[in-house]
């Protein structure tokens, strides 16, 4: 599952079994399609805001346009590094139950401890009076 293979975009995108993923692989391009969709916006915004009245297009030029359009930016920035967050934990998960599976572990290939045995221990004796003992 891993989404920095160069030549499995359109493998991925094939993958009936979904065991490799597209979106992360699609995310940049996402990203500059929402910034360049943001500065047509703010291009369409100045030109109305100047057809309107002079005053409000210097204010969009200057002001509302360029703070709305870095807002937005970090709109999509923040909801697409969410959308990578999540990706980068499913295919670790994937990696790391991959890892359990195959028999390894956080402590395989470490001998036990002197004086311990696998066997678990045994349960607390019950207390006085009580019906189960």
């Amino acid at each position: 599952m891993d989404s920095s293979d160069p030549n499995g975009f359109l493998s991925a995108l094939f993958d009936l079994s979904f065991t490799q993923l597209v979106t992360p692989k699609v995310l940049k391009v996402i990203y500059v399609l929402a910034l360049v969709f943001g500065g047509l916006t703010y291009f369409a915004y100045v030109v109305v805001a100047f057809n309107v009245n002079s005053g409000l297009g210097v204010f969009v030029l200057f002001i509302a346009g360029p703070l709305g359009f870095l807002f937005a930016a970090v709109l999509w920035r923040m909801a697409l590094e969410l959308a990578m967050s999540i990706f980068t934990i499913a295919e670790k998960a994937t990696a790391i139950a991959a890892t359990l599976d195959a028999g390894g572990g956080p402590d395989a290939g470490t001998p036990p401890a002197a004086g311990s045995s696998s066997a678990p221990p045994p349960p607390p004796p019950s207390p006085p009076g009580s019906l189960l003992g």
